[in-house]
């Protein structure tokens, strides 16, 4: 599932190239998935002009002129993409299947037109409107914005006063919003923390360690466009950077990258879901 730096490169692709554009047409070939209906959602939407487009968590958020927005999630294979709509006859040359376009927006803006495509293999990829975002249902319970004035070394001292693991708590998206699995398990090794490890069990000096490495990883892969394993893609369709950075994820079996380090990256199921780690960059001690 794209996390929160992959969600923040398409909001940032998407924000340049299409604010201040008109929605012209919206069809959709997988109905099911657009939450308020179709016809609901073709009168709200078509007509209006894109005033900005802005990331909650993992939703993607189009604020339309009228205080309405168009809510969009990616789950785990959807993609957003962007082409410049040259004629009626031209196919679609960023997708190799155009069967997987479940949704399709036509867009002008100036004399450029363009079709905005929402791709996705599995199907649970969502779409929504409303004009009261305040009380949107998904929005109420999310947690704090990693980047937001909230989220402090103070604020996230607070969040670890649990007896949960410290990766469940990274990933409670009522906690701390847009960490999955990929970003969990580079955090905590650039902290030295076992992923097992219980929240409320880490010191000071960790708790802002881990702070810092929330930002700063969180950074660098928005830097490098995100994570590509198989399926996330730019709007432009275009893989991320950040996996050719990756210290642990996904490389049980492999020497540690860290200098001086010969240990074996493992991988350990905790709470039913897959954690990779250290052994010996992040202690597993198991009573503090």
């Amino acid at each position: 599932m794209p996390e929160l730096p992959e969600v923040q490169t398409v909001v940032d692709d998407l924000k340049k190239a299409i604010v201040g554009a008109t929605i012209v047409s919206f069809d959709s070939f997988w109905k099911k998935n657009v939450a308020c209906g179709v016809q609901k959602f073709k009168k709200e939407v078509v007509g209006k002009k894109i005033e900005d487009i802005q990331r909650r968590a993992k939703f993607i958020i189009f604020k339309l002129e009228g205080d309405s927005v168009i809510i969009l999630h990616l789950r785990m294979t959807g993609q957003l993409l962007l082409e410049k709509s040259i004629s009626k006859s031209k196919k679609t040359t960023l997708l190799p299947k155009k069967k997987y376009i479940r949704h399709k927006w036509e867009l002008k803006k100036n004399d450029e037109e363009y079709n905005l495509l929402f791709h996705d293999i599995r199907k649970f990829a969502t779409v929504d409107w409303t004009d009261n975002i305040g009380n949107y249902k998904s929005f109420k319970k999310l947690g704090v914005e990693p980047f937001s004035d909230e989220f402090t070394v103070a604020k996230l001292a607070v969040i670890l006063k649990s007896k949960r693991t410290i990766r469940s708590v990274l990933l409670d998206q009522q906690l701390i919003v847009g960490i999955g699995n990929i970003y969990v398990s580079e955090i905590l090794f650039g902290a030295g923390i076992y992923p097992g490890r219980l929240a409320d069990s880490l010191t000071k000096h960790e708790i802002s360690e881990l702070y810092e490495k929330i930002i700063t990883i969180l950074s660098r892969a928005i830097t490098l466009r995100g994570t590509t394993f198989s399926d996330y893609r730019d709007s432009e369709g275009k893989i991320g950077g950040f996996q050719n950075f990756l210290k642990v994820y996904n490389k049980e079996g492999k020497q540690c990258e860290k200098r001086g380090c010969t240990e074996i990256i493992q991988k350990e199921a905790l709470n039913q879901r897959s954690s990779f780690w250290c052994a010996e960059c992040q202690k597993s001690i198991k009573n503090y």
